[in-house]
């Protein structure tokens, strides 16, 4: 199937996305099946939709049934009939730290292609929707308890390394390089395969600190 992207078609709209809880709503025309691309915060789906419609095109991923396809680096896709929409009451989110848009679309499969249309925003509804995440991060000094039989006693001793622990839902759409620790004036990039393990331990004489290059990630804890 071809894919191919048109300007707005004022017959065939959707816009006004919105986060209700854990999904996605937005007001369509009757009938109307739509396109949700997810992008890294505060990045534009309309800057990465030529290259959506050429990887769909040329069929280089599959689509995930009832799911989100990872088509480019952070970047998502996920379509939706209108019939899906009114059974789940709208689209499930991808996870946070993350920007939505809700594009219209046609399917013709006499020509076997798929028109994908072009938003119209305006200062009162918008097709995109900021989706922000804060999220825990705590990082805490390992000891060792050292014993003392000849007396015994006990007592803690420094191992010389911290554990960086990460809450579950940061996992969810995560892209690399999103944050960082920062160890003896060293900023080092933390990778989405550390951030599912849950934890990770690092060796330092003194506390690393975290940062993140994504203004949709706010951070809390003990830092």
């Amino acid at each position: 199937m071809d894919y191919i992207y048109l300007p707005y078609n004022p017959n065939r709209y959707a816009t006004n996305l919105m986060r209700n809880q854990n999904k996605l709503q937005w007001d369509s025309s009757v009938g109307q099946e739509v396109l949700i691309v997810q992008t890294p915060f505060g990045k534009k789906a309309t800057d990465y939709i030529e290259d959506i419609c050429k990887l769909l095109r040329n069929g280089e991923k599959l689509l995930v049934p009832e799911g989100y396809t990872e088509l480019l680096s952070g970047v998502y896709i996920k379509f939706m009939t209108a019939a899906q929409k009114a059974q789940n009451g709208g689209c499930v989110l991808n996870g946070e730290a993350s920007t939505y848009t809700v594009f219209s679309c046609y399917r013709d499969s006499e020509k076997d292609v798929c028109e994908i249309y072009a938003p119209q925003g305006n200062p009162m509804i918008s097709p995109s929707c900021d989706i922000p995440l804060d999220v825990s991060i705590g990082v805490t000094k390992i000891k060792k308890i050292v014993k003392k039989f000849k007396f015994f006693s006990q007592y803690e001793e420094d191992t010389g390394f911290w554990k960086i622990s990460f809450q579950r839902e940061l996992s969810n759409a995560y892209i690399d390089n999103d944050l960082l620790y920062e160890v003896e004036n060293f900023k080092i990039p933390i990778n989405k395969k550390m951030v599912e393990q849950g934890e990770i331990f690092i060796y330092s004489n003194s506390k690393p600190r975290i940062y993140t290059n994504n203004p949709g990630l706010h951070i809390n804890g003990n830092l």
